[in-house]
């Protein structure tokens, strides 16, 4: 990963961790959603492009690239389901409702045959037990869980 101005994995961390607010809403939380997490992501890429006029922008993750990263840093433990509750407000929903494959309940991976097509549900995460917020592994999370895999 190139290095750049905003981390993903330092920005969730600081949202998790009331030092980051959610934007645009720019309110302290607990507790966030994955689109809360990377709405405040890009839009914190957006500032930072804005104040390097004339430098290298820095290209914001995709949201598919982020919620990749995102199951990493479940995997790892750094965050933790808290709550979830019926999505509601969807754009899907005069329609029929949005569908999910539910492949993550804990840290461990649910294998193929077990997984079951859900209704979507709005999930809130917050920081992890015990070390989570201090440890090393939020510089880069992809490194961090290779080494959790190849163990």
């Amino acid at each position: 990963m190139p290095r750049t101005r905003v981390r993903p994995g330092q920005v969730i961390r600081d949202i998790l961790t009331r030092n980051q607010p959610v934007l645009p809403d720019n309110i302290l939380v607990d507790d966030a959603t994955p689109s809360d997490m990377y709405r405040t992501y890009i839009e914190l890429v957006k500032q930072a492009n804005e104040d390097q006029a004339g430098e290298t922008r820095q290209r914001g993750m995709s949201r598919h690239s982020f919620t990749s990263y995102l199951y990493q840093v479940k995997r790892l433990g750094l965050i933790v389901q808290v709550r979830e509750e019926e999505a509601v407000g969807l754009p899907s929903e005069p329609r029929s409702p949005l569908l999910n494959i539910d492949g993550v309940r804990d840290n461990q991976p649910v294998p193929i045959s077990e997984r079951r097509i859900i209704e979507a549900r709005r999930l809130y995460y917050r920081i992890g037990d015990g070390m989570a917020r201090y440890t090393i592994a939020w510089n880069n999370i992809p490194k961090a869980y290779m080494e959790l895999i190849q163990e």
